[in-house]
């Protein structure tokens, strides 16, 4: 009787073992399926584009009124007895102080603004601008407090030569503008317009440090 009992519990324990087998090799055959892995843009990449996309940052317009002061007299030149001669005509001479105001924006070109000008490091953004450019977008000469005194043998300053000294000085003012001021107000400008497309793009805490690339 317990002979027989033994052979029962070994032939129970065959079949599962046999059940269990199957299953484990019935599982095996079936493919695990992949989980698909998307590719997330370069968030650098799409920020610089959205602020190429910008053109121009303007930073700044003033207003600059300056006085543009010419003088010129005629002189007799030639040679007198085989010498050079050079002599100032009597009441020959003319003066004139010409008041031009003009309008002065200061800007950033951003056209070829790219992922090389900006650089990562945690929550930490570093942007590189390129140098701010000074434009002049009017003039106008005040014909109301212009001063000018020409003597009698003088003609008087025509359109053309007032148009000479206002070209003469425009070239003069962009050259010496003060560009601390632009340059200032350059990163100003640019940070209030790229911190809120970084929000945008997730970076909620980003650190924004702006320079600007005075090569």
């Amino acid at each position: 009787m317990l002979s027989s009992f033994r052979i029962v519990l070994v032939v129970l324990f065959a079949l599962m073992l046999s059940l269990i087998t199957s299953c484990s090799s019935c599982g095996s055959g079936d493919s695990v399926p992949e989980v698909a892995v998307q590719d997330y843009p370069d968030t650098i990449t799409i920020f610089a584009q959205r602020v190429a996309q910008t053109s121009r940052i303007y930073t700044a317009e003033m207003v600059v009124r300056k006085i543009v002061t010419h003088e010129d007299k005629k002189h007799l030149s030639g040679k007198l007895l085989g010498n050079d001669v050079d002599i100032e005509l009597p009441l020959s001479d003319r003066k004139i102080a010409v008041p031009i105001e003009y309008v002065v924006k200061g800007y950033i070109d951003l056209t070829g603004f790219s992922a090389a000008n900006v650089s990562r490091n945690g929550n930490k953004i570093r942007i590189t601008l390129p140098r701010p450019q000074v434009e002049l977008t009017s003039s106008e000469i005040d014909y109301d407090e212009m001063k000018r005194n020409v003597s009698l043998f003088r003609s008087d300053f025509t359109d053309k030569e007032l148009t000479e000294l206002t070209r003469s000085s425009r070239k003069s003012l962009l050259k010496n503008l003060p560009k601390v001021m632009i340059t200032e107000k350059a990163k100003a400008s640019a940070r209030n317009i790229m911190l809120p497309i970084l929000r945008e793009l997730g970076f909620e805490e980003a650190e924004m440090e702006i320079d600007i690339n005075n090569e």
